[in-house]
């Protein structure tokens, strides 16, 4: 399915992409900031060594870094 989303630029409504996996959750607008803050908070928990390996796969996989970014 990604493979497919990705060749086809195809557009898909929010109950879908939950249901592909595709996005972990889903918030009202209002809620965005607050959630991203959240998440951002927990991500700073992790172990850094997990994160730096996370971030080699994902550069492994073709990913590329832009200033303080991994943009896949």
């Amino acid at each position: 399915m990604a493979c497919d989303l990705c060749f086809t630029g195809r557009r898909i409504e929010t109950a879908e992409a939950e249901q592909l996996g595709v996005a972990t959750s889903v918030v009202l607008a209002a809620a965005v900031l607050d959630t991203a803050v959240e998440l951002a908070a927990e991500i700073a928990t992790a172990q850094r060594d997990s994160l730096r390996r996370l971030k080699e796969k994902a550069l492994a996989r073709g990913g590329t870094v832009q200033g303080d970014r991994v943009v896949l």
